[in-house]
């Protein structure tokens, strides 16, 4: 077991590296937040050794504690859980209140077709109670809107009185007085609110709705009076990338305690609509610009990008499904599929629960799928020999999304990879990780 953080300082990266990333002030929820992000990852464990509030030492202490250290590739490793599922990822609903064009899953509020084939609650609480006998720890109510559901209460308290963890995204413009009492009875460990705007007007041209800015004020000034914690974060589409200055300042206005995240990644469209991938495509950072957003830290050289590279967990597998995906945390789609993650709804990786269950899936159909190989020989010739790849973020459900497909290959992801290496110098502009 790892007894010390310095124990394996040496074995990962410089510490002028660390000076770096530490020159800048973080809150104590920007600590905490990236110590539980650090328990697959000894880079993250390294960033957070410096100037630590009491509480981020004890996550850490923890994660020491419950991890074991492989020195031979540089990690630690998370141990082994006794259930077959941790966490499940619930989509309540498509619909939304809002009408944003760059939205990946958005449905009108009153599509007619789309809230008849919603999970019930009935349904729901009996998937909550098949998953506790996996191992459930914790539930994502997540949507399109979840809130605008009329039975979200009963669906939240379904999960309450069941000790579930229960974290949240919204949009915030649905939090009323009795949602917000609900939430105070039985505080959800994270409610994740998006900003689409700094006022009245911009928040009309992102969403459409001309009050929506009003109602995300209000619903956060209830989440605020009933001492709700929350956090806020922004969708990476030109008109709020432009003004991000004002976003940060509305976001300390309404006393959000973290830094608003960094972002640079536009979805398309999980069920394939081709005429709205469009309107998201006009939206997306150019290749430079996204390069830019994902070199966070400055002065970045490429001795240490090439320590961050050899630092990821991510190798390459001839496995189609080589990222965590299925492991132990899983999506439920509004209409009752079980899915690896949000995105990726490939007809070929769905099972329908209405007419199967959580422990049919986890047994005979999560595990094959799993144990799928590639077939399209170029990305064993490309990303099998990138020196990037463990930086890369192209995956089935990319694939999904962009082409429709479970193995093809988005330039623009692999463009966007490699620009932020010309950037950082770890590779010569133009020249391409799998050439020697």
């Amino acid at each position: 077991m790892v007894r010390s953080l310095r124990q394996i300082l040496p074995f990962l990266i410089t510490e002028r590296y660390l000076r770096k990333v530490l020159s800048t002030p973080l809150s104590e929820q920007d600590y905490n937040r990236l110590a539980r992000r650090a328990s697959l990852d000894l880079v993250g464990l390294m960033l957070a050794e410096k100037h630590l509030p009491d509480k981020t030492k004890k996550i850490i202490q923890e994660r020491l504690r419950t991890h074991s250290y492989n020195q031979k590739n540089r990690r630690l490793k998370r141990p082994k859980h006794s259930s077959l599922l941790r966490m499940l990822d619930i989509e309540l609903t498509e619909r939304c209140n809002l009408a944003c064009h760059h939205c990946y899953i958005r449905q009108p509020l009153h599509d007619s077709v789309s809230s008849s084939t919603e999970m019930s609650t009935d349904f729901l609480s009996q998937l909550l109670d098949e998953g506790i006998t996996l191992g459930l720890k914790a539930v994502r109510f997540t949507g399109g809107e979840p809130l605008i559901r009329p039975d979200f209460i009963d669906i939240y308290q379904a999960a309450a009185d069941r000790k579930l963890e229960i974290l949240i995204s919204t949009n915030a413009t649905c939090i009323d007085e009795t949602i917000a009492a609900t939430f105070a009875t039985y505080k959800p460990c994270a409610t994740s609110i998006s900003l689409y705007g700094w006022d009245e007007k911009s928040y009309y041209r992102t969403t459409g709705q001309k009050d929506a800015f009003f109602k995300l004020i209000n619903g956060i000034s209830l989440l605020r009076k009933n001492k709700i914690p929350f956090d806020l974060k922004y969708p990476p589409v030109r008109l709020l990338m432009d003004n991000r200055s004002r976003l940060d300042k509305l976001a300390k206005e309404l006393g959000n305690k973290s830094s608003l995240p960094y972002v640079w990644e536009l979805i398309l469209r999980a069920h394939r609509e081709e005429n709205l991938n469009k309107q998201i495509r006009s939206q997306r950072l150019t290749v430079q610009e996204a390069a830019r957003e994902r070199t966070r830290i400055k002065g970045l050289v490429a001795k240490e990008y090439g320590a961050l590279c050899s630092a990821s967990g991510k190798h390459f597998s001839d496995k189609l499904m080589s990222c965590r995906g299925g492991k132990d945390r899983l999506t439920v789609d509004a209409s009752g599929h079980l899915q690896l993650c949000l995105e990726l709804r490939h007809p070929e990786t769905i099972y329908d629960l209405r007419n199967g269950s959580l422990h049919d899936a986890l047994q005979n159909f999560i595990p094959p799928l799993l144990e799928r190989v590639i077939q399209n020989r170029e990305i064993y010739d490309r990303c099998g020999h990138c020196r990037l790849y463990r930086r890369c973020l192209m995956c089935p459900a990319v694939s999904w999304t962009e082409f429709g497909t479970l193995e093809g290959i988005s330039e623009y992801h692999c463009r966007v990879t490699h620009c932020q290496a010309w950037l950082i110098g770890f590779l010569e502009e133009n020249q391409y990780g799998w050439q020697n």
